[in-house]
């Protein structure tokens, strides 16, 4: 079994697919998520939970053609990226934070409601903005000595809020919009760490979208009118 040697803590496994083709399947790394900023409004109170069933949470997305490395093919661990970041951007919005749960919750948990994701899509794409080429004596004759690409990612999440009697709040989509980096043809970033840190960068972005739409459905119902 061929084995890729990267730096360490950035792959969890490579293993053979067939021929000289290597699968490597990477991991959540928390040092890839943004600098967390000052949030603009202190936390709600309370506490929420967060549902991903084991599919989703599961979810590994096949790296395109800009993720591999020669045979080399990386396997995104979407689903995990997505629930670290979301953990997170949940334990900045509420005081009590956020705890992994199964649906349904119970009525006199600790929980006040859930936030479950539904769904994750995720697009990776590159466009080159310039390349500097020079002739060589070999096909194809020419050969570039600089370059530069823009990268990106834009990461979807399919979200339902409930309440603690299994009521539906809310339902909607929220994206991370277009996470762009630009990468030189000569970075010492491997390519494949590169690729993992714009997933993170683009689940970082969704989640906060994510916890600004539970932010925003507890405090309207805790502000509904009940009757006597």
């Amino acid at each position: 079994m061929a084995r890729l040697a990267l730096a360490p803590g950035l792959l969890a496994a490579g293993v053979m697919l067939s021929g000289c083709d290597t699968l490597v399947i990477g991991k959540v790394e928390p040092a890839l998520f943004p600098a967390a900023v000052a949030a603009s409004a202190p936390p709600l109170p309370g506490r929420v939970a967060l549902e991903m069933t084991p599919s989703v949470r599961g979810q590994m997305d096949p790296g395109p053609d800009m993720c591999a490395v020669g045979r080399a093919r990386l396997q995104l661990p979407l689903g995990a990226i997505v629930d670290a970041a979301l953990q997170r951007q949940l334990g900045a919005a509420f005081a009590g934070g956020a705890l992994p749960a199964a649906l349904p919750l119970s009525p006199a948990g600790e929980a006040e409601a859930a936030l479950s994701v539904t769904e994750i899509r995720l697009v990776l794409s590159h466009k080159l903005n310039w390349l500097v080429p020079i002739p060589v004596p070999i096909p194809p004759f020419v050969a570039a000595v600089a370059a530069s690409t823009n990268y990106a990612a834009r990461l979807e999440l399919g979200l339902r809020v409930t309440d603690a009697l299994g009521r539906l709040l809310a339902q909607t989509t929220v994206e991370s919009g277009d996470v762009v980096i630009e990468r030189g043809m000569w970075s010492s970033e491997p390519q494949m760490q590169f690729c993992l840190r714009l997933t993170h960068q683009a689940a970082w972005r969704a989640a906060e979208q994510a916890a600004r739409v539970m932010r925003e459905t507890l405090r309207a119902e805790r502000q509904r009118e009940r009757p006597l």
